[in-house]
């Protein structure tokens, strides 16, 4: 028996026991209950701080008056300004400044039963608490259920994912490069009742918080650090809500369903009072990327409006544009399109295409100017973009391909030739690297830590020929010639061979190879390319109905709802074949 089993086991049977002896436990003469009479320490600051501050105030250069040295003490209530509740505040300071003049380190306890602290006065400070702890603990033993007990075992199921793919493993290498032939491709009912399956099946993973909005626990992957954690879904595109309204907002329109819409705008509701009262702080450390930034939300909420009809998500759009702030740009890093000025534009394009709104636009040709100015040379003499860990990636996610259609799509709306001119040399610098014997670019990654190691070759949108293919393809409108044009027949080539991957979502997955077939099929007017998206759906369809389903969880379990990496990805790129003029690619965040 795993470490896993014996721990999931053994928790389940704890968890049944106590659901077992819940009015024993609940009986107010019973033993949990004096448990709870006893008085325990609360700690409201660090015995350190309490420290330091005694000893700066005991300096003998504050000990001359009585006022200096009451000075000394005032740094508490400094660091005390933020508080919500001023008054409680205020007479906990005052408990800790009684104290400190005696010399003492403030020490505050409170009975189990009760909302008040003591702090060593005469009288008690009430009201520090909502709820005691006897009513905390009798509100958690009451809410025993079997509900509560899958909640909480996925959530032991998620740390144990958490390490296993951490140490890159995920479970789902093993059915990678299998053969299923030639499948009859899925007609657009079946289509349709997949995302919608898919659609209720992330519903029903959610969690409702104080305020009636959906949450979600996920296991949050991180493309600066190439980490995950496990942590409740934040608001972002690639991983967080944006990303699965959005995908609501999509089903919403195709199906007209008024259940579908109000999901959508439970999903997006956090976002859009988040965008409009968070400090600047706050938004800054989000970043600002089209698909894990404040770009991203803004892209979201502007088609989540156009799907929806609601002009006001799209308004909510461009505040969430209206906010990125120039210093972020000028102090952009990550260059790429997965976390830095790439994504930032198209998201930003795309929510200018919607509202022309001028200060959307110019905050677009500011992310666009900064990569100008970040370019240089690669060891072959070639400009281009050095990303993660200062390497020079060929790839769509942080590599040359995503920057190069998101100065291509910068050059069109504003026809300036110099973010073309960039353009250019990204393609050339990506030929420059294309491995004939594999039909594929090298994805350089290993390049910074492990120098002597052959470079990998990836078949996903991140990286590989699949995302190169279809940035190349998005913007045939654009720059079209034979080096464009001897890329997408290697890509498609390459994509077309793949059959079947070992995931199925967007990122890294068959959904994302889907999308480029699909869009080649809709760009270069061609039924077989599209003939071949479908036929990949039916073979991801018949492998769900084969191990029951599709790859998308984790190693141990544990369920991903999101976008790029999780179900509501999948089931957006399959609405997205059943109506391929209707949603647009959000890979290229069209």
């Amino acid at each position: 028996m795993t470490i896993r089993r014996v721990i999931l086991g053994g928790f389940e049977e704890a968890y049944r026991f106590l659901q077992g002896i819940s009015d024993s436990l609940l009986n107010q003469n019973g033993p949990l209950r004096s448990m709870f009479a006893q008085n325990a320490q609360f700690i409201f600051r660090s015995t350190a701080l309490y420290s330091l501050i005694l000893r700066r105030a005991l300096h003998p250069a504050y000990l001359r008056h009585g006022v200096d040295f009451s000075v000394q003490l005032d740094v508490l209530a400094r660091k005390s300004l933020n508080s919500a509740d001023k008054a409680l505040t205020w007479a906990l300071i005052r408990a800790e400044t009684a104290s400190l003049w005696q010399l003492d380190i403030p020490r505050f306890t409170a009975r189990g039963d009760e909302n008040a602290l003591n702090a060593g006065s005469k009288d008690p400070i009430v009201g520090c608490y909502v709820n005691s702890a006897w009513d905390t603990a009798r509100a958690k033993i009451e809410s025993l259920c079997e509900t509560d007990l899958r909640w909480q075992l996925a959530l032991i199921v998620g740390t144990f994912d958490v390490r296993s793919a951490n140490l890159g493993n995920d479970g789902l290498d093993g059915s990678a490069g299998e053969e299923y032939g030639e499948i009859e491709p899925l007609g657009k009912d079946k289509l349709l009742d997949i995302a919608a399956d898919l659609a209720n099946e992330v519903e029903a993973k959610a969690f409702r918080l104080a305020d009636g909005a959906l949450g979600w626990m996920v296991l949050n992957y991180s493309p600066a650090t190439e980490r995950y954690t496990l942590q409740p879904m934040e608001n972002d595109l690639y991983n967080g809500r944006a990303g699965v309204g959005l995908f609501f907002a999509a089903l919403a329109n195709i199906l007209a369903d008024s259940s579908y819409a109000a999901l959508a705008r439970t999903a997006l509701s956090p976002i859009r009072r988040w965008i409009k009262l968070a400090p600047d702080e706050e938004l800054k450390e989000f970043g600002f990327s089209g698909y894990a930034g404040l770009s991203s939300v803004a892209y979201a909420l502007t088609r989540a409006g156009e799907f929806l009809g609601d002009d006001e998500l799209v308004a909510d759009g461009v505040i969430a544009g209206l906010r990125i702030r120039r210093d972020q740009i000028e102090g952009d890093d990550s260059l790429d399109a997965m976390g830095g000025s790439a994504g930032a534009i198209l998201g930003l394009l795309a929510c200018y295409a919607a509202t022309d709104e001028p200060a959307i636009l110019a905050t677009a040709v500011a992310c666009g100017r900064h990569l100008l100015r970040r370019r240089a040379l690669d060891k072959f003499g070639h400009k281009s973009w050095p990303t993660l860990d200062k390497c020079h990636l060929t790839g769509f996610s942080h590599g040359a391909a995503g920057i190069v259609y998101a100065l291509l799509r910068l050059y069109a709306v504003t026809e300036k030739a110099e973010f073309y001119d960039a353009a250019v040399e990204g393609i050339r610098f990506e030929g420059s690297a294309f491995v004939s014997t594999h039909g594929n670019w090298p994805d350089y990654r290993r390049a910074a830590t492990k120098p002597s190691e052959d470079p990998m070759f990836c078949m996903a949108w991140c990286h590989g020929a699949p995302g190169i293919g279809l940035a190349r393809i998005a913007a045939l409108d654009i720059m079209d010639d034979g080096e464009v044009r001897r890329d997408i027949e290697a890509a498609l080539a390459s994509t077309s061979r793949a059959n079947l991957l070992s995931r199925d979502h967007l990122c890294c997955g068959n959904a994302g190879l889907m999308d480029t077939l699909c869009t080649a099929g809709a760009r270069l007017a061609s039924v077989d390319w599209s003939d071949k998206a479908l036929q990949l759906a039916a073979r991801t369809v018949v492998r769900r109905n084969k191990l029951g389903s599709f790859r998308i969880a984790f190693h141990n379990g544990f369920y991903n709802p999101s976008l790029f990496q999780g179900t509501a990805g999948l089931g957006y790129q399959l609405l997205r074949l059943a109506e391929p003029t209707r949603i647009p690619s959000v890979l290229l965040l069209n």
